[in-house]
């Protein structure tokens, strides 16, 4: 299947129209005509993705966070991406990101996988757009919960060493608003459509103290540990539009941030 084909049924199943005009999915780098025969899904793009990709002979790599975001005045071996994208070129690799699209796919996008893995029950779009996606994710638990218990849940669920955390600790809470990444931004709306608790990433000081005088209960899991989970929902996704090509998950995937 040549490249072209891929991005073709990718733009079907996940449309890069959906993108926010700030985001830069789509192809990074590659030759349309090139024949592809595996895929290497990753989560950023990364010197040590390019190598598993290598030593696997993937064709195309796949990531979330696009590799070219913010424009580029040259295209130079004394810098870091430059050195990126020589490689990708002599070694016939393909890059594709999917970002804010896939952030706001209904059915396997970011926010979906998180509350699968989360269980949340009847979760439907927490910011609705026309074409019916949009960001993040509100259900409700199969039962009620003491927030504490919820929160060590989340850890466990997630594969947390850490999570921060605002909000009663006594609290009962069953209806649970969630959104990959960083989205402090959607939490007055999670609150507003009846969610006892909002989970994301990348808070900061403000959104607590924000929380804590609504009352509101806030889970900050990372951006890497409410995201990460997309890759095995899209993996299975993509198993369906490519049922003879092989498609892995890249080994060299972490949070880099580190905990003690």
């Amino acid at each position: 299947m040549k490249l072209m084909n891929i991005m073709e049924a990718l733009d079907k199943t996940c449309p890069f129209s959906m993108q926010e005009g700030f985001d830069n999915s789509g192809l990074q780098v590659g030759d349309t005509e090139k024949d592809c025969q595996k895929i290497l899904l990753a989560f950023d793009f990364t010197e040590e993705v390019l190598e598993e990709a290598i030593a696997v002979r993937a064709d195309v790599i796949i990531t979330h966070h696009p590799f070219l975001f913010t424009p580029l005045k040259s295209i130079s071996t004394a810098h870091w991406k430059g050195r990126q994208i020589f490689r990708l070129i002599r070694e016939n690799i393909a890059l594709v990101a999917l970002h804010t699209n896939l952030d706001k796919d209904l059915q396997f996008g970011v926010s979906k996988a998180l509350a699968e893995r989360l269980c949340l029950q009847g979760s439907q779009v927490l910011l609705p757009e026309e074409n019916g996606c949009g960001f993040g994710c509100i259900g409700n638990l199969s039962q009620v919960m003491l927030y504490t218990d919820f929160v060590e849940f989340v850890k466990k669920a997630l594969e947390r060493p850490a999570v921060k955390y605002v909000g009663k600790k006594n609290k009962q809470v069953r209806r649970i608003a969630v959104s990959g990444g960083s989205c402090a931004e959607f939490m007055e709306e999670a609150q507003n459509q009846g969610a006892d608790v909002f989970i994301c990433g990348d808070l900061k000081y403000h959104d607590a103290q924000k929380a804590q005088e609504n009352e509101m209960c806030l889970i900050d899991a990372g951006h890497f540990g409410t995201e990460v989970w997309v890759l095995k929902t899209f993996q299975n996704r993509l198993y369906d539009i490519f049922p003879t090509m092989e498609i892995e998950i890249c080994n060299k995937i972490y949070d880099y941030w580190q905990y003690k």
